[in-house]
């Protein structure tokens, strides 16, 4: 705890006692009134005494920190950061932080809100053992590229120690860093190259997991899709290329589903031949239908809607051969999930019992 904050909250309990006492020593009418008259040239000073009267640093930082967040929805950026200077319990302070950089962000503050997010990290590094702590600097590692620092948004995402959900905000992050927070395209040569740099990392990342096939072929899978999403051709080819070696070379559970995803992103990365041969090599009639479905989709995803519907009709004539009734109508399901992803509706036949 810092002497500034330790000093805040002296301050603020004797300035409370104080007012306990003089109201104690007023008539029952008089305490009600003085205590009215406080309220209203401060409408929060209840809610900030009743915080501050919690036994726990944990207990009034929960309470602090939405003080704080009330006080941004009001505009008050002054009383705001009073509040925030009386957080003691790390976790909160870095709660309040997060709030007070997406009110600057808001208010076109950018380097002021990338500060308050690095302050946050800061504020919650002892704490990171803590699922509720890990979450938070996920968001804080997302915030950072939303507001224009990928470098700072690498370097956030890097402090996580879970390894699963530091390639995930990773993965979050070269996605987010391509939008502003209102959701709009960034297309700038530095929001480029550092939504690659945060992908390039998880993929790093992912590589280095051990014993864990099926774990590693997904998250590649996905890595790889995001690069193709943002005209990362190379770097995506370099990700599937490792995807598609590991999935064929090794036996895993998931191994013909993760062969029907690696070949919807062979689609999506301009590789419909490749795809198709995959598609064929998987044995299993079920999971074949599958493949055939997920490529549809993707094709159907980059403009292609014509060759799309040949491939979903194909699909769904394919699964008439299925004598199962119930293993049919899942694979119809399936195919119909396929298409409405893609916002069409392209197959109209139902299920036949």
């Amino acid at each position: 705890m810092s002497i500034r904050s330790s000093t805040a909250c002296s301050a603020l309990r004797s300035a409370a006692l104080a007012l306990a006492v003089l109201c104690a020593a007023l008539p029952a009418w008089a305490q009600y009134d003085a205590i009215t008259r406080e309220a209203q040239k401060d409408p929060f000073i209840l809610v900030r005494l009743a915080a501050l009267s919690l036994e726990t640093p944990a207990e009034q930082g929960e309470a602090l920190a939405g003080l704080v967040e009330a006080e941004l929805a009001r505009s008050n950026l002054k009383q705001a950061l009073e509040e925030l200077d009386r957080i003691e319990d790390g976790f909160w302070r870095a709660t309040a932080l997060y709030e007070l950089a997406r009110y600057n962000a808001k208010k076109q503050r950018g380097k002021l809100a990338n500060k308050a997010l690095s302050d946050a990290s800061s504020a919650l590094k002892p704490r990171l053992k803590e699922p509720d702590a890990i979450a938070l600097q996920a968001r804080i590692a997302k915030a950072h590229a939303m507001f224009g620092d990928t470098t700072g948004a690498i370097g956030a995402a890097k402090r996580i120690p879970d390894r699963k959900t530091r390639i995930q905000s990773l993965l979050d992050i070269g996605l987010a860093g391509s939008v502003d927070e209102a959701g709009k395209p960034i297309s700038t040569v530095k929001s480029i190259s550092g939504t690659r740099a945060a992908l390039a990392e998880a993929y790093r990342q992912t590589i280095a997991i051990k014993n864990d096939d099926s774990e590693v072929a997904r998250l590649l899978l996905f890595i790889g899709e995001a690069q193709t999403r943002l005209d990362d051709h190379k770097n995506a080819a370099i990700t599937l290329g490792q995807a598609r070696r590991m999935i064929q070379k090794k036996e895993f559970s998931g191994r013909d589903q993760a062969l029907a995803e690696l070949a919807a992103a062979e689609t999506q990365a301009g590789d419909q031949t490749r795809a198709m041969r995959l598609v064929r090599s998987i044995a299993d009639p079920e999971r074949r239908v599958r493949a055939v479905g997920s490529v549809a989709r993707a094709i159907a995803e980059k403009g292609n809607m014509d060759a799309a519907v040949t491939l979903f009709t194909l699909a769904v004539e394919t699964t008439a051969g299925i004598d199962d009734t119930e293993q049919r109508h899942d694979l119809l399901k399936h195919l119909v999930v396929e298409q409405t992803r893609v916002g069409r509706l392209a197959m109209r036949s139902r299920p036949r019992a």
